[in-house]
């Protein structure tokens, strides 16, 4: 089991109708799996009643996880979307007033309709995955983790990682603020230290500014960036 967890600047019902895989599932995962997610589509919908509200309602999808050069993982599995306020009740859609959607789930699991895989692809049952959300104790910043679970999978392997982490990540890019100031080279110093590891910038270690802050790091440290987290 890998979970991957990271802040995004957005309330989670907006989040929830970004993350809505019912008709946009292509363009959901092609927008949060760059550059890993190959391909995919859902596949049908199962309705609890004839009249069914969001929540009753439970999409299969099938998908590939790859790029050349890599393994391909071949999925076919169901999600269920649900939303909560703040006294772990139910909603039944994302209302208009978002500031009420507390917390959501996103379960994925797999399901063995086809068991021939796509051709390249490895095919992987999915069991009790999906995404969490949670609002902060800021209401504007929520807190997205995506569990990832297969079965009769024993260790963790680097795919896992790297499915988990890319999720939460590109989610997290895909809510920064778009009127953040980027600097430019007029703005950059010209410390003779890295800030992070104090040692001196060389013809072989140089020199990296940030774009936020113009703080120089050396191109070891600036490597060395952690977003979120990654838990077994």
């Amino acid at each position: 089991m890998v979970k991957a967890s990271v802040n995004a600047s957005s309330r989670v019902g907006p989040l929830a109708a970004a993350l809505d895989l019912g008709g946009h599932f292509s363009q959901v995962l092609a927008k949060i799996g760059t550059p890993w997610f190959h391909r995919g589509d859902t596949l049908g919908a199962l309705h609890a009643n004839d009249d069914p509200k969001p929540s009753d309602t439970a999409h299969l999808h099938w998908m590939t996880f790859g790029t050349e050069g890599a393994e391909y993982h071949d999925f076919v599995f169901m999600s269920h979307t649900k939303l909560y306020d703040s006294r772990r009740q139910e909603l039944d859609e994302v209302p208009a007033d978002d500031s009420t959607v507390e917390y959501m789930t996103q379960l994925w699991d797999a399901v063995d309709l086809f068991p021939v895989p796509f051709a390249p692809a490895t095919r992987v049952h999915l069991n009790r995955s999906g995404f969490l959300i949670e609002r902060t104790h800021d209401r504007d910043v929520s807190r997205v983790s995506f569990v990832l679970c297969a079965a009769r999978n024993r260790k963790r392997d680097k795919w896992m990682e790297r499915m988990a982490y890319t999720l939460v990540h590109e989610i997290a890019v895909m809510c920064r603020d778009a009127s953040v100031t980027v600097a430019t080279r007029v703005d950059f110093g010209s410390e003779p230290h890295c800030s992070t590891c104090l040692k001196t910038f060389t013809m072989f270690r140089r020199r990296h500014h940030c774009r936020l802050c113009t703080g120089a790091v050396c191109n070891v440290c600036s490597t060395n960036v952690m977003v979120g987290t990654v838990e077994r």
